[in-house]
């Protein structure tokens, strides 16, 4: 599970970097405003920053439960 949810992660942040070039693509063709252009590349990396921070939050409390049962089972196996 960790390799595919790492995999996921870095094809989303490629994606967003993807939208983030075209949108200032746009912006040099004259195609958007300057200012519209940059709320909407900001929003893009928010969502990126947003989703990178609640993946790693919960990949870290997945292996800190992990740590502890495998102490557990340590300890039990131990005789402690």
């Amino acid at each position: 599970m960790k390799t595919e949810v790492y995999e996921s992660l870095g094809v989303l942040n490629r994606a967003i970097e993807e939208v983030a070039r075209s949108v200032l693509q746009l912006k040099e063709l004259a195609v958007l405003g300057p200012e519209f252009a940059e709320i909407r590349r900001l929003a893009a990396e928010q969502i990126r920053a947003e989703i990178n921070h609640s993946v790693i939050m919960a990949m870290s409390e997945a292996e800190a439960q992990m740590r502890h049962a495998a102490e557990v089972l340590r300890r039990i196996n131990a005789g402690e």
